[in-house]
């Protein structure tokens, strides 16, 4: 197996010269994902192999060994010509190896690095080549999860061969992109959604990775490019694939319409299979029609200079469930008794005043909770505007109040954290069973909550009860069986705001004057960003940006957070109001930010203005858009929930200076 043609030198690499059992090894070739491979001679059979060497600081780890073993067992018995052979697993001098067929050629990814993008049909033959190949690993059950260009080799008379299974898995096993040590396992570059947001993967994530490496050969780089993995991953999950069409117009437009398809953000509207894949790949380089394509209608691909991006996928939504724009309509007939003070926005009145919303990510359902009254939380059928129930209304004589809600990203369960009493009420949508998740300790009041993208982890923020003094302010509930609770205890204060990674098991939480950042499977705290204001709400507006609403004795700020660097990049003051909570839509375009009783939309990239929306009598307390974000709900202490419908909101002049 080559991966260079110009391999280190001898005196580089001590490993050179050294005898493994029955191989020699002569030349180092490249580096892959767990190790070194080398070129080696075969003493036994006198034949060249390539050899691939475990790194010896992985070899002492047992989940590094059996994955690097499960490579080998998975394939071995693989035959095809497209398919780099296994020969043998071997052990020597403290090192483990893999014995595997040399390939005289060079990677497509080094290819690339010489030529350039490649040339339609050579890039087509590659891709139907890797077609070939992975057919028979996914008739074996077999997931690859990592093909990309440098893991295809191509020979010297130009057949392409797939090789570098060390993530392979069976599909009849539950398979993730999440390592039980929580690391994302794959390149970000040609990552699809669900396996940068470690969702269960099936053989479509293979033709999502394939179809991306299509891209790289068709372009010379691959679809989203970047220095920042995070950067890369939030791109295959939220922006559009950038139009072949428009940026390569000597592209066949049957290339760009191949490349849709594969890279599909919804699995469901990708290539069902590698084999009708192939035959349109076949029929491409032969000049047949491809007949798959003809309903494509993934979406529409993006014009020239166009910024164009597509909803985080968070579930399937029916078109009666669908929000927005002239479906608007829809939503304002369903809620036949609310009152519409305004041709863009739907009031629902309530008994008690409202600081919590929250759309189900499948958007059929609406929940408001109230903080005092009799209400408790409310849940809306948005299809029909018939409330479907209540959730908590009374504990004994006392009403329930619910500080903040979350839905799971299934849309099965509402979570809903409660002003008095410990603990967070669950209630199981589908079976209409509540339980309980009792915290520990003393009595605290559940400010924040949040579900993991994958929906295996819960955090809540907890603020005390005046008189009392905890020591645990933020609590993750571990989802296996039955919820498993695992407490932090890093924060230095109440937690008012939590969020996660729309792609990875990292959270955020904000204090008293601190921003925490967790690495939530590894319970560890990443970092600690000092910022000067108390947080109330905060919300990840990209990769590596946070957008929060502060307050202090001297103000209030919206402010954006660079993680990384830790520097505030821009701020609005909120001068006498105070910017108390705010959302940033699916797709993360558009920021939505509570300045007392107005609602300030903003761009998400220029921060610019673009609208104010005005009809709140009191404070507005609670922001959540719809999953696709044309409908934008708020709930006010005003004791309603006003529905807006970003589609007719025009650009309005700004509030007057407060």
């Amino acid at each position: 197996m080559t991966t260079s043609p110009a391999p280190e030198a001898p005196a580089e690499d001590p490993r050179v010269g050294l005898l493994l059992g029955n191989y020699q090894i002569l030349r180092r070739l490249g580096r892959g994902g767990m190790g070194v491979v080398y070129e080696a001679q075969d003493h036994s059979l006198q034949r060249r192999v390539a050899v691939k060497l475990l790194a010896e600081d992985l070899g002492q780890a047992a989940e590094y060994r059996e994955r690097f073993l499960r490579e080998a067992r998975a394939i071995s018995h693989l035959s095809h010509p497209n398919i780099i052979r296994i020969f043998a697993v071997d052990h020597s001098q403290g090192l483990h190896f893999i014995v595997m067929e040399y390939v005289e050629g060079e990677s497509a990814q080094e290819r690339l690095r010489r030529h350039g993008a490649l040339p339609w049909a050579e890039a087509t033959r590659i891709a139907i080549d890797v077609c070939r190949g992975l057919s028979i690993a996914h008739q074996a059950q077999l997931i690859h999860r990592d093909i990309k260009p440098a893991n295809i080799l191509v020979t010297e008379a130009g057949a392409a061969k797939l090789g570098d299974f060390g993530l392979v898995k069976r599909c009849s096993a539950s398979i993730s992109a999440l390592t039980a040590s929580g690391d994302i396992m794959g390149t970000p570059h040609y990552m699809s959604p669900e396996q940068c947001q470690a969702e269960t993967l099936d053989v479509r994530t293979d033709l999502y990775s394939l179809g991306a490496t299509y891209f790289a050969l068709l372009t010379g780089r691959p679809p989203f490019d970047g220095d920042n993995p995070l950067q890369v991953m939030f791109a295959h999950c939220s922006r559009a694939l950038p139009d072949l069409r428009v940026h390569f117009p000597l592209l066949p437009a049957a290339c760009a319409a191949l490349v849709e398809k594969a890279m599909a953000k919804k699995r469901s509207e990708r290539y069902g299979s590698v084999g009708e894949m192939l035959a349109d790949l076949e029929n491409l380089l032969q000049g047949a029609p491809m007949d798959s394509l003809a309903v494509l209608g993934t979406a529409r691909p993006a014009r020239a200079g166009e910024d164009a991006r597509t909803p985080l996928p968070r579930g399937e939504a029916t078109p009666m469930h669908a929000l927005g724009g002239a479906r608007f309509q829809r939503l304002r007939r369903a809620f036949a008794g609310a009152d519409s003070c305004r041709p863009d926005a739907l009031v629902l009145p309530l008994q008690g005043e409202v600081e919590t919303v929250a759309f189900s990510p499948d958007g059929r359902w609406l929940a408001a909770g109230q903080s005092d009254g009799p209400g408790g939380a409310l849940l809306w059928d948005l299809g029909s505007g018939k409330l479907r129930g209540t959730f908590g209304v009374k504990t004994g004589k006392k009403p329930i109040g619910i500080r903040c809600l979350a839905f799971s990203p299934d849309s099965q369960v509402l979570a809903a954290g409660r002003r008095n009493g410990r603990g967070i009420k669950l209630w199981h949508l589908e079976t209409g069973q509540r339980e309980v998740l009792a915290l520990p300790g003393k009595m605290t009041r559940v400010r924040a909550l949040a579900f993991s993208p994958n929906g295996k982890w819960l955090a809540s923020g907890q603020i005390p009860v005046p008189g009392e003094k905890d020591e645990v302010f933020l609590h993750l509930w571990r989802f296996s069986d039955s919820w498993k609770l695992r407490s932090l205890r890093e924060p230095a204060g109440p937690i008012r705001a939590v969020a996660f990674f729309p792609f990875a098991l990292l959270a955020a939480a904000g204090s008293v004057g601190h921003v925490f950042l967790y690495d939530v499977a590894a319970r560890q705290l990443k970092q600690k960003v000092p910022c000067a204001q108390h947080v109330l709400s905060l919300a990840f507006v990209d990769a590596h940006t946070l957008v929060l609403a502060g307050a202090n004795d001297r103000g209030s700020d919206l402010f954006f957070l660079d993680v990384p660097s830790e520097k505030v990049v821009h701020a609005l003051p909120g001068k006498k109001d105070t910017w108390r909570t705010v959302a940033v839509s699916p797709d993360g375009q558009r920021i939505a930010a509570a300045l007392g009783r107005d609602i300030v939309l903003l761009d998400a990239t220029s921060r610019a203005q673009r609208a104010v929306l005005v009809g709140h009598q009191a404070d507005v307390a609670a922001l959540a858009f719809s999953p696709d974000g044309e409908v934008l709900a708020s709930g006010g202490l005003d004791k309603t929930v006003r529905l807006w419908d970003l589609e007719a909101v025009g650009h309005c002049p700004p509030p007057a200076a407060n």
